[in-house]
């Protein structure tokens, strides 16, 4: 896709965002888009860009998983981390993939993807999830590092699930010194530092959890399918 095509589809992606933005708050429904990037593949600037709109709207949580694999071409992404490599090969064996393990990829709900920077099937696997029905709903109140939460099920589909806690930072900009992006400068969103299962649920009765965070970082609370399956919740605090 040449530059001005991929601006173009970017911000047709933009618009579209914005437009069902408001239906998606009024049915309390949040999408999950867990990117996996590497700063060593050239594929994958184009995708951080749109990842990095996706990441401003606020029914998306957004969430940048930095992979190591591309690594050995010549620079080392100081992001990545093994457990999210190992996350994406899971999640594709769940979800209707040909991958394991493929950048750049976003992931929907822990339901469906895109590899690629292809910007009208990206909006396509948006829109979609912001049509599906709430599955569950998660409350969440901070009292200095305390962190209550309140979950229930409303779906009969909800199964057995983790509690995961997401820490994250907002943004970076790095200059990129050797490998395939030699000599570029990528802007990256919602950097995932950190990523630990605090809890369980049933997916049935109501629960309360209580948590004492342990980082100041903006976080995220995902409540997903034990087995990598779909993502029932989530919702961020920035």
């Amino acid at each position: 896709m040449n530059f001005l095509n991929r601006v173009s589809a970017l911000a047709s992606i933009v618009a579209t965002t914005v437009s069902f933005a408001g239906a998606a708050v009024a049915q309390s429904q949040v999408v999950v888009v867990e990117m996996f990037t590497s700063q060593g593949c050239s594929s994958c600037p184009p995708a951080d860009e749109i990842f990095s709109e996706l990441a401003k709207q606020d029914d998306v949580v957004a969430l940048g998983l930095h992979v190591h694999y591309w690594d050995y071409l010549g620079w080392k992404d100081a992001f990545a981390q093994e457990k999210f490599a190992k996350r994406q090969e899971y999640l594709n064996m769940n979800i209707p993939s040909r991958y394991r393990r493929v950048t750049p990829q976003m992931i929907f709900n822990g339901r469906t993807q895109v590899a690629g920077a292809r910007a009208s099937m990206i909006e396509r696997q948006l829109q979609a999830a912001r049509a599906q029905k709430p599955m569950a709903d998660i409350d969440m109140e901070k009292h200095g590092n305390r962190l209550e939460m309140r979950l229930v099920s409303l779906s009969n589909q909800t199964k057995p699930s983790d509690i995961h806690l997401v820490h994250y930072f907002r943004k970076a900009v790095v200059p990129i010194e050797n490998g395939e992006n030699r000599g570029r400068t990528v802007r990256y969103a919602n950097i995932v530092t950190s990523w630990e299962t605090i809890g369980e649920w049933n997916g049935r009765s109501p629960l309360k959890l209580s948590y004492t965070l342990q980082r100041n970082e903006p976080f995220a609370v995902v409540v997903e399918d034990k087995n990598f399956g779909p993502i029932y919740t989530a919702e961020r605090m920035d």
